[in-house]
């Protein structure tokens, strides 16, 4: 909508710096959300979170899709509020349901899944039935900001308020809890660990297939005539990593706890596969990504549930959340370098 070509060129660099501010926002306000928005309860950060995600999209589709605009200055604005969005969400969240139970829990976690491919899937799908439909493009930014108004309603009507030991965290409880790390930190530091490599695989390789497979049509195989849509291939692409991130995130609560660092090794299989810059075995390579980060994400969440104090809950899940931006803020941010370095489809 920008003009902006994919490559290499000042634009293009430009605009995946302003992308780039979602990890920004979305790092910072994983720990900051506990003294930035120390008046609200961790439940009304929750609505919070959901209310700023609602301004970013509608700010998107109206700047680039109602009013036509060509300034970056957009993007940039509503990537970072999305980042503090997502940043004081996911902990807060998680923190309020867990007097719940594991059957709550292990529900909520598939959310993140469900949600991110039903518009990724769900869209490519749409966009590859109508190319060039410019209502359509804009119509997804209006639709997700409507889906989060929803999700306002529906966790204040239908996800019951239980008070415990996290319920009213503040600021001075989060400087009390940092000064009493030792008490905390060494029940969750390998899933922290675990979570920033697996979140760097996540956020590098979600967004650098768009630029290896960015033909309109992809041979199966290097050299090879027979090929497929790109539209097709990023929604089957996108499939296959609904497809481990789901699975994962219930077998997790199935099974018996596994190391963290156990995954990682299916994460590199899939990593590789991705690269061959082969679309027969892409999408399995991106299968064996999100297994691992769906394993990791449950996994953890039920161990800080199961092992971690319920007074240290909610800064044992911003502080292993952060560990896992630090990830995903460098996968983002290299996504320019392995985009030259592998190179596209022929």
């Amino acid at each position: 909508r920008i003009g902006i070509k994919d490559g290499s060129n000042a634009g293009s660099q430009e605009f995946t710096t302003a992308a780039g501010m979602l990890y920004i926002g979305n790092i910072i306000f994983r720990l900051m959300h506990n003294v930035l928005f120390t008046f609200l309860t961790p439940r009304h950060r929750v609505v919070l979170a959901y209310a700023l995600m609602v301004v970013a999209q509608v700010t998107l589709g109206l700047a680039y899709f109602v009013w036509d605009s060509k300034t970056l200055a957009w993007v940039y604005g509503s990537y970072t509020l999305a980042g503090i969005a997502i940043g004081s969400f996911e902990s807060n969240l998680m923190s309020s349901i867990t007097p719940l139970g594991h059957g709550t829990k292990s529900w909520a976690v598939i959310g993140v899944p469900i949600g991110f491919n039903a518009v990724s899937v769900g869209f490519f799908a749409l966009f590859a039935l109508s190319p060039g439909n410019v209502a359509l493009q804009g119509s997804a930014y209006f639709f997700i900001a409507a889906c989060n108004l929803a999700g306002i309603f529906f966790f204040l009507l239908c996800i019951p308020a239980v008070e415990f030991e996290a319920s009213n965290d503040n600021v001075r409880k989060f400087a009390e809890d940092l000064k009493v790390f030792r008490e905390w930190v060494p029940n969750i530091w390998q899933h922290a660990v675990a979570m920033m490599f697996n979140m760097f695989a996540v956020s590098l390789f979600t967004t650098v297939a768009l630029s290896i497979y960015d033909k309109d049509e992809v041979p199966i195989y290097p050299g090879a005539d027979v090929t497929i849509g790109k539209n097709v291939f990023q929604a089957v692409y996108n499939l296959c990593s609904f497809g481990g991130d789901f699975s994962a995130r219930k077998v997790a609560y199935w099974g018996k706890p596994r190391s963290p660092f156990l995954f990682l090794v299916l994460s590199a299989v899939g990593v590789g596969l991705v690269l061959s810059k082969t679309a027969l075995i892409a999408p399995i390579g991106m299968f064996c990504v999100m297994f691992c980060n769906g394993s990791v994400y449950a996994q953890s969440t039920r161990h800080v549930d199961n092992e971690v104090d319920d007074r240290f809950n909610l800064i044992a899940l911003s502080v292993w959340l952060f560990f896992g931006d630090i990830g995903s803020s460098i996968g983002a941010q290299i996504v320019p370098i392995v985009r030259e370095l592998v190179g596209s489809v022929h």
